[in-house]
């Protein structure tokens, strides 16, 4: 399922690139190589990822996220709408087998598939730059498939184009270890006797970088949003026991005495009184004689 494509930017859809496309049922995570990025003249942002596959586990990567992206099929129409992709990784490379690409002479190879040779765009010069997963089911939906006759492969028709799975060549003629990496990052080992082979689904979790670190602590201490003066704990009981106490009785408010506490604690003050009135008649008695 390696279909050739018009990748562009949802910013600017007249720049397309033409580019292969891997359709990956078995990825998370959706990449594109630096060389699409920076043809599409797109930067993304900053962020690492923990990769986990075959060959590595929990393998901290930098690259750049990008959004924004689109593509459409090769043999359709610049004004057709396009399949918008979820936000890319980017990575140096997406290593794929170029022997793997379906061809119109590698259809007609096979009776059943002989009908769509026409519909298969022949081989292109350009890389595989964009691979997608089941984080982008539209373009993976069939469209159309030929089934197997029982030796040979399949075809299936998505919206991208067709793609034709299977082993294409009847038996294996490629070299005795024939490894080919993918976001799926198969593996071959060969034996005397037979050939086996087997693919481990890769895993992407994306990192919080520091920039998103700090533009979310500025957002949780921005007081933009506040058009004036916040309220105090004590101030919003008052209000909250005014709102439940406020009653009208006989054309006028009654409204209850608000304390801090239920029973305010009032302090003995006699003494303070009386050496106050003392220390008063004192004066009185000294000015008036």
């Amino acid at each position: 399922m390696i279909v050739p494509v018009w990748l562009s930017n949802e910013d600017n859809p007249g720049h397309e690139q033409l580019t292969y496309l891997l359709q990956d049922s078995q990825s998370d995570t959706p990449f594109c190589t630096n060389n699409s990025a920076n043809e599409l003249d797109v930067n993304g942002v900053s962020a690492h990822l923990m990769l986990s596959t075959m060959s590595a586990e929990n393998q901290l990567v930098d690259c750049r996220k990008i959004s924004g992206l689109q593509v459409r099929a090769y043999n359709s129409d610049p004004a057709s709408k396009r399949i918008s992709l979820p936000s890319v990784f980017t990575r140096d490379k997406i290593l794929t087998n170029r022997s793997h690409i379906p061809t119109p002479e590698m259809a007609r190879k096979w009776p059943h598939l002989s009908k769509i040779a026409s519909d298969i765009p022949p081989l292109m010069d350009c890389e595989v730059g964009v691979l997608i997963g089941y984080d982008c089911p539209k373009a993976l939906t069939p469209r159309e498939v030929i089934p197997h006759d029982n030796t040979g492969p399949f075809a299936l028709k998505t919206d991208l184009g067709w793609g034709i799975v299977g082993v294409v060549s009847g038996l294996p003629d490629e070299s005795e270890f024939d490894a080919i990496g993918s976001s799926s990052q198969v593996f071959s080992c060969s034996t005397d006797e037979a050939e086996v082979r087997f693919s481990l689904r890769n895993k992407a979790k994306e990192l919080i970088n520091p920039a998103e670190v700090l533009k979310m602590m500025e957002m949780d201490f921005s007081e933009r949003s506040l058009e004036g003066p916040g309220i105090s704990r004590d101030d919003q009981q008052f209000l909250d026991k005014m709102n439940s106490s406020i009653r009208m009785i006989e054309n006028h408010y009654e409204m209850p005495l608000l304390f801090r506490n239920e029973r305010p604690f009032l302090p003995n003050n006699r003494h303070a009184v009386i050496s106050r009135l003392n220390l008063l008649a004192k004066r009185f008695q000294h000015i008036y004689g």
